[in-house]
């Protein structure tokens, strides 16, 4: 197996061979799986690097998640340090806008009286 990581050292894509053939998949279908045969709690993120022990693997991995969004890890150091939440999520989502949305029961839920959210670029 070959790991190509892109210049934050997260895996991009993963090579593959056997004895016929080399294949090339992305970190998330890598992940997916590796998931799907193995079980979901061996590689986390796309942190991670292999070790080839005889006939075994071995994965070493750091990180819970895809990169992309909040880090429950990160926020909650972030509170501790005495932060408040809308700074916590700016520092996060610092395009995003924060408001309150107000719920009445018996109304529908706020999934089906949210407006459609707009795809962020």
């Amino acid at each position: 197996m070959t790991l190509d990581r892109d210049d934050t050292g997260f895996v991009r894509a993963v090579g593959v061979r056997d004895a016929a053939r080399m294949w090339t998949m992305s970190a998330d279908e890598f992940r997916r799986a590796i998931g799907r045969r193995l079980g979901w709690n061996l590689v986390l993120s796309e942190s991670f690097a292999l070790e080839r022990r005889g006939g075994q693997l071995i994965f070493r991995g750091k990180g819970f998640g895809s990169q992309v969004g909040l880090c429950l890890d990160g926020a909650v150091a972030q509170a501790r340090a005495g932060r408040g939440y809308e700074e916590i999520l700016r520092f996060y989502f610092p395009r995003a806008e924060i408001s309150s949305l107000s719920f009445v029961p018996g109304q529908g839920s706020l999934a089906t009286r949210a407006k459609p959210a707009r795809s962020c670029r």
